[in-house]
């Protein structure tokens, strides 16, 4: 009975590693299909609903709240440095889902859209729409 055990041993010890290099290779072939991810890091998010879009070939998406003095003034800056844009301002408050579609946590929050509802430009806070519009 004991001179068994040294072979048992032996035999689940092989049948683990067959079973780690199996993994392993499945877990390297898997890579390879799915190649690189996204380079676009607006690829994730979802398009800008055509209510907002309005039809225009640029459109500025400024999310903010009732409190937010910024949030008017950068809607307001935008709207005289870029005429042919159009500037559609979302209170987070009253379009919590649109918010958190496109993962707005602070105001104010900017997004460029094409007119085709595609994210080109995502700016949160305060200093990143500062230093991206001077």
């Amino acid at each position: 009975m004991f001179f068994l055990v040294p072979r048992v041993a032996l035999i689940l010890f092989v049948c683990f590693g067959l079973a780690l290099a199996g993994r392993a290779l499945r877990q390297r072939r898997g890579r390879r299909r799915r190649g690189r991810p996204a380079r676009d890091p607006f690829s994730q998010l979802p398009l800008v609903p055509a209510e907002v879009l309005r039809g225009a070939e640029r459109t500025w998406v400024v999310f903010t709240t009732p409190e937010c003095r910024r949030c008017d003034a950068i809607a307001e800056r935008l709207r005289t440095s870029e005429p042919a844009s159009q500037v559609t301002e979302i209170d987070t408050r009253k379009e919590p889902l649109l918010a958190e579609a496109f993962h707005v946590r602070e105001v104010p929050a900017l997004l460029l859209a094409n007119r085709y509802g595609q994210v080109e430009a995502r700016l949160i806070g305060r200093s990143a729409i500062e230093s991206a519009l001077s």
